[in-house]
């Protein structure tokens, strides 16, 4: 059963968990500039980041666990200081807005494990320089589940010096870059 995924049910033990974990985001965020999530708390598996769990924050550098399987939308949106994150967790998705207006963020990494790259992921960015491996796709789904092409990944990122595509990318989607 997901942690932090506000649209399950949760029993009474998962509750309080999720309360934990919110706090100590809230709590590190508000205090240090650098995170290191834990894999588990009080003995459970933290699985699950959920959506704005670090919308607007102060944090510089967040390193995210190989226990993660999931993370939620906007999830460091607005984050104006956030400069570096490092990704353990074996998602295989970067979700829409992930990293919307994070100003500071020059250069991500993105793993090898990722395979699709949702819309907005980088828009309004502080990125310099990306380099998109070969096996990610770019889907995005609609309310209801429709497939669509992921929209404006790169737009408006000002500081954009250089972009490595996939070799099998032929057409860019509709606003790649705006």
């Amino acid at each position: 059963t997901p942690i932090l995924d506000n649209s399950t049910e949760l029993t009474p033990e998962q509750t309080e968990l999720q309360y934990c974990i919110k706090e100590y985001i809230k709590k590190k965020s508000d205090e240090d500039v650098e995170i290191i999530l834990p894999s588990e708390i009080e003995g459970m598996p933290v699985v699950e980041l959920a959506d704005d769990a670090f919308h607007r924050s102060i944090v510089k550098t967040v390193v995210i666990p190989d226990s993660i399987l999931r993370i939620g939308k906007s999830l460091f949106s607005y984050s104006a200081q956030l400069k570096y994150v490092k990704l353990l967790a074996q998602i295989t998705s970067l979700p829409e807005d992930i990293f919307l207006n994070c100003e500071s963020l020059e250069y991500f990494d993105i793993p090898s494990h990722i395979t699709n790259i949702e819309s907005r992921a980088f828009f309004m960015s502080g990125l310099r320089a990306i380099e998109i491996p070969e096996t990610v796709t770019f889907k995005s789904f609609r309310y209801g589940g429709e497939e669509i092409n992921s929209r404006s990944v790169l737009g408006y990122c000002k500081n954009l010096e250089y972009v490595s595509l996939p070799n099998t990318m032929t057409i860019l989607p509709d606003g790649f870059f705006k």
